[in-house]
């Protein structure tokens, strides 16, 4: 987990998310300042060393490679970094966990290191550092020492004693995130509750005992329940077979994957209804408005005949059929939501995406490490779905830039908003419509129940306050300002002989807004242009005095409201541009 998002999420909260290190979140409550900073940063150290030799890890099993002589003496390094501040950790907080009388820390303190070394063995032994354990048998029994990943456990066989004997197991038929991120620690804790310190079996095809690491590769079954399949079915990884074997069924296996990843979808889905408010900030009203009157199925001007017989007929023919296709035309689009790195704005540029540096860790002298992140930008794109069940582009929107530091959606959060769009922004439902806005004044009969005028709550009136100063005297001798009653005054000044005289305080400078910089707005040919909904038309409909992307990007900056570099173009962001064009030619 990434430390620029301790301020953000707040220590406590970040600590609880990682799987191996719950303890610290519940200790820092009663920790002394200087003792909450070290140990988060010793961790994050661990962290940083071992997420940075698992990434080499993972890269190499993802291309199916044996690791370079160059990623094995970085694990090398690594391992060995992670090792001695895990010692120096245990070291110092020993003590001071036992004065506290946190046994229970102290006992999870050993137990985060206990697991931490193995993950390094089995790195180490993926490295070829340490002897790999041969491996003759198809069948394993023992207890799971610790859990990796989603997809990587650690067993102590029965009957075994002694270093270096554990065996690493990885699950054959599945892939689960890798470790490094929030959806792998979620799926590895799913794993660690389910078969940690249990007693399993596992079971391995003869002719695929091991992968090009020296992990055993298997099925394992705990109470007689194949585990493999329970996290497939759980949403905790995803069907993926490296290679043929024996004992993975693959139908039933991604039938078990392709179900829990419907169910999530429904799941989300349906969480997604009940967190949507009654009436969206924004929606497209779909009904049809005819001879006058709002609905949603309202009846058309019939014609006599069916036969087309003059030009007044062939426009009343041509609005009935278009209106009712433009009310189904939202059914008919489909919509697909992507991050990418770099746009093309409507004006033709290209605009890729601002970097930002972050902190990624710390070294051991406490001094930050830092890495320079490239942000995204999210966009839509539509289609038109035809008669013939096809897709047909009609374009994209952009959506606006990404922080890619704190932001980083998966498909499944891309095709569950897929899902919701249809609904959230669209509606045929005129109990939705609350007034109606109009530019000219006009009479329109209430299309709904007018709600009932809630009883005016008339306020009590306050009573005022002592004004500023009202008590307020300034002691000639001391020169201190004193708020005492005013008969006071005259009994101190002959006990004390001092003089009091009225004090008034100075008026506190009302704060001015900062004048926006000056602006010149080209000039506008549409005499309509204080009526526009958009900036290309408040220019003129030929877009001829239309200001470039990189022009309107210097008004938003200047105006005050956000970074030249993050002005896309963006609906939200044009609306703001509009009113303010409109706010300084005097609309």
């Amino acid at each position: 987990m990434p430390a620029f998002l301790i301020p953000i999420l707040g220590a406590m909260a970040i600590w609880n998310i990682l799987t191996d290190w719950t303890w610290i979140g519940n200790i820092l409550g009663v920790m002394p300042e200087e003792d909450k900073k070290d140990i988060q940063k010793r961790a994050m150290s661990i962290i940083n060393l071992l997420n940075g030799a698992k990434s080499i890890v993972f890269d190499a099993q993802k291309d199916r490679r044996q690791l370079s002589q160059q990623e094995r003496e970085l694990i090398k390094q690594n391992s060995a970094l992670a090792k001695t501040e895990i010692d120096e950790m245990e070291k110092k907080y020993t003590t001071k966990f036992t004065l506290m009388k946190k046994q229970d820390v102290l006992n999870e303190l050993k137990r985060t290191k206990a697991n931490l070394l193995l993950q390094i063995q089995n790195m180490e032994q993926i490295a070829g550092l340490i002897p790999r354990q041969p491996i003759t048998q198809d069948t394993l029994t023992g207890t799971v020492k610790t859990v990796i990943d989603g997809d990587t456990i650690v067993v102590q066989p029965t009957g075994l004693i002694g270093p270096n004997i554990e065996s690493i197991i990885r699950l054959v038929g599945i892939d689960a995130p890798e470790s490094t991120t929030e959806a792998g620690e979620i799926s590895k804790k799913w794993l660690k509750e389910r078969i940690e310190n249990k007693y399993i079996k596992v079971e391995s095809d003869p002719n695929a005992l091991m992968d090009m690491y020296g992990r055993r590769l298997g099925v394992i079954y705990e109470s007689g329940q194949n585990i493999n399949v329970e996290l497939l079915k759980a949403g905790q990884a995803d069907f993926y077979e490296f290679e043929p074997n024996a004992l993975v069924f693959a139908k039933q296996w991604k039938a078990a994957a392709d179900e829990a990843t419907t169910k999530a979808k429904i799941t989300a889905k349906e969480t997604a209804k009940i967190q949507l408010p009654t009436i969206p900030k924004i929606q497209v009203f779909t009904g049809i408005l005819a001879q006058g009157a709002l609905g949603i199925t309202m009846p058309f001007t019939t014609r006599e005949a069916d036969l087309i017989t003059s030009q007044n007929q062939l426009q009343e023919a041509a609005e009935n059929n278009l209106a009712s296709f433009l009310v189904a035309l939202p059914s008919k689009i489909r919509y697909e939501i992507k991050i990418v790195s770099s746009i093309t704005t409507k004006d033709g540029e290209t605009k890729r995406g601002s970097t930002q540096r972050i902190i990624s860790g710390y070294y051991k002298n406490g001094r930050a490490k830092y890495k320079t992140i490239t942000n995204k930008f999210a966009i839509i794109n539509l289609f038109l779905w035809t008669k013939k069940q096809t897709k047909t582009k009609l374009g994209s929107i952009i959506l606006g830039p990404v922080n890619a530091a704190t932001f980083q959606p998966t498909n499944t959060n891309l095709d569950n908003l897929v899902e919701i769009l249809p609904q959230s922004i669209s509606t045929q439902n005129i109990e939705n419509i609350k007034f109606i806005e109009i530019s000219t004044p006009k009479i329109i009969k209430p299309i709904i129940p007018t709600p009932a005028t809630p009883t005016p709550i008339i306020p009590t009136p306050a009573t005022p306050e002592t004004q500023p100063g009202e008590n307020l005297y300034k002691d000639m001798t001391s020169g201190q300002i004193v708020a005492i009653p005013p008969e006071e005054v005259a009994h101190r000044a002959r006990v004390q002989v001092t003089q009091y005289i009225p004090y008034t305080p100075p008026p506190i400078p009302t704060p001015t807004e900062p004048p926006k910089p000056q602006v010149t707005i080209p000039p506008s040919n549409n005499p309509n242009k204080c009526r526009v909904a958009t900036i290309s038309e408040f220019f003129d409909t030929k877009r001829i005095n239309y200001p470039k992307l990189a022009k309107r990007s210097e008004w938003y900056e200047a105006w005050g409201f956000g970074p030249a570099n993050l002005y896309v173009g963006t609906a939200e962001q044009n609306n703001k541009v509009l009113a303010e064009i409109k706010r300084l030619s005097g609309c």
